[in-house]
């Protein structure tokens, strides 16, 4: 089995949109960009406002312990990068690319936000990484949860062309091509893992599931996973 590194913008992405290969043992590491500790002085952002956060530095230490517990209860390997979310476009690339290409060089494989949606930080680190990691490393893009599924999943619509906007969305990348969209849809074995896996996450699972962690349960958000092969 390849050895995988998922690299992960902020401290969720990977297990919303990585659940079928951690579930098959398949990572070994996850790396996470924006995990950097804001000033204490630093006011809330508008989603720390939403998910009830009266502190932008405790709430990134309270997604810090749900990360690790959550990579803990795997064994599965964890390091936290101190770049701010809010310094997104002041961030030192040139560093960010030193970091991910030091950790990169230990895996066979590495996995990478495909940036659907327009996220900026998940199109910075997909750039920054697609860039400094060397060509002899596979390269697969996940689609992140919400943003791959805010069209709903693909299906027979006369006016709405789900694959033709991924499509889009990964079209002008800075080093190869992404390859046809390769949706896979979670088993019932595989939606409990997740469901599990996301658990961790209780600050920010009831805002990204659209405003309630039960949500999860009656909609098709988490029914598949979405991936393209660069080559």
């Amino acid at each position: 089995m390849m050895s995988t590194l998922i690299i992960s913008p902020h401290l969720d992405d990977a297990a919303l949109s990585c659940a079928l290969r951690i579930a098959a043992k398949e990572v070994d590491a996850v790396l996470t960009v924006f995990a950097g500790l804001p000033s204490e002085n630093v006011a809330p952002s508008n989603w720390d406002v939403l998910t009830r956060a009266s502190s932008a530095h405790q709430r990134v230490l309270d997604r810090r312990t749900e990360d690790v517990a959550a990579w803990t209860s795997l064994g599965i390997r964890y390091r936290h990068l101190d770049h701010l979310e809010e310094q997104n476009e002041r961030t030192d690339l040139i560093q960010l690319g030193g970091e991910i290409a030091a950790m990169a060089r230990e895996f066979e494989r590495v996995l990478l936000p495909a940036g659907i949606g327009g996220h900026p930080q998940h199109l910075l680190v997909r750039n920054t990484a697609l860039t400094a990691i060397t060509p002899d490393t596979e390269i697969i893009l996940y689609g992140e949860l919400p943003y791959s599924a805010f069209y709903g999943w693909p299906q027979a619509d006369k006016y709405l062309d789900v694959e033709a906007h991924w499509n889009a969305e990964v079209s002008n990348l800075p080093r190869g091509t992404a390859q046809a969209p390769v949706l896979v849809a979670l088993s019932e074995t595989e939606l409990e893992f997740k469901r599990a896996l996301l658990s961790h996450y209780p600050s920010q699972m009831s805002a990204v599931s659209g405003g309630s962690f039960a949500l999860f349960d009656t909609t098709a958000l988490l029914a598949y996973e979405l991936e393209f092969q660069v080559a």
